[in-house]
C-alpha cells in the first residue's frame, strides 16, 4: 500500500515534536519529498 513509507525517529523527540520543534518535523517531510517520487505517491493513491 505504502511503498515509499519511512520511519525516522528525531533523537531527542517524543510523541509531541511536531508541537515542541516544528521545524524537525518540517525538515523531515521536506527530505522526504524531495527524495521520493510524489508524482507516482499520487497516481498510486487515486
Amino acid at each position: 500500500m505504502l511503498p515509499d513509507v519511512r520511519v525516522h525517529r528525531l533523537p531527542g523527540g517524543d510523541h509531541v515534536e511536531a508541537l515542541a520543534s516544528p521545524e524537525r518535523v518540517v525538515g523531515r517531510i521536506a527530505h522526504f519529498l524531495a527524495d521520493v517520487d510524489t508524482a507516482r505517491m499520487w497516481r498510486a493513491a487515486a
